[in-house]
């Protein structure tokens, strides 16, 4: 009968162990996505003029945005950036040349086709539920949840040095 009881223990044991270690492993998997920081610095360059040209483009002469990014995901998932059809940005952008310096952060989607074509997400997005769709499911907690990424004040500091 002990031998029964230890038996019974250690399969127990074992199946709360398991059902622990597939737990953490979904909510691992349901965090920020991991891209190489390589790849993402790759990325952050070819996304962030076009998403200051896209900003820009009803600004009054003499004026210029600046943006800092982090790029957090890209479709198709890639390990190297020119497998990347499209990024998923978090953009903080300034408008420089006036007086009055305005800013704002989005979560942007890039399209890096050859025309490249810059969706940042507007505030009726998240009202009507339409955001959802704009990021893969794997996506959403890195860009629904409103958190914005660490540094992109900094990155932003970083980028209107360099134009400036």
């Amino acid at each position: 009968m002990t031998i029964t009881r230890r038996r019974t223990s250690a399969l127990a044991t074992l199946v709360v162990v398991a059902l622990a270690a597939g737990a953490a492993g979904y909510w691992s998997s349901r965090t920020e996505p991991v891209l190489d920081p390589a790849v993402a610095a790759a990325l952050g360059d070819r996304v962030t003029p076009l998403i200051e040209k896209a900003q820009a483009e009803f600004l009054p002469d003499g004026q210029r945005e600046a943006c800092g990014v982090r790029v957090l995901g890209t479709e198709p998932p890639v390990t190297t950036a020119a497998g990347a059809t499209t990024a998923y940005v978090w953009a903080h952008c300034a408008t420089l040349g006036s007086e009055v310096r305005s800013e704002s952060v989005t979560p942007v989607r890039v399209l890096l086709g050859p025309a490249g074509k810059v969706e940042p997400a507007q505030p009726w997005d998240y009202s009507d539920g339409s955001i959802s769709t704009m990021f893969p499911d794997r996506l959403h907690d890195v860009f629904l949840t409103g958190d914005r990424p660490d540094g992109l004040e900094e990155a932003l500091a970083a980028r209107i040095r360099q134009v400036s």
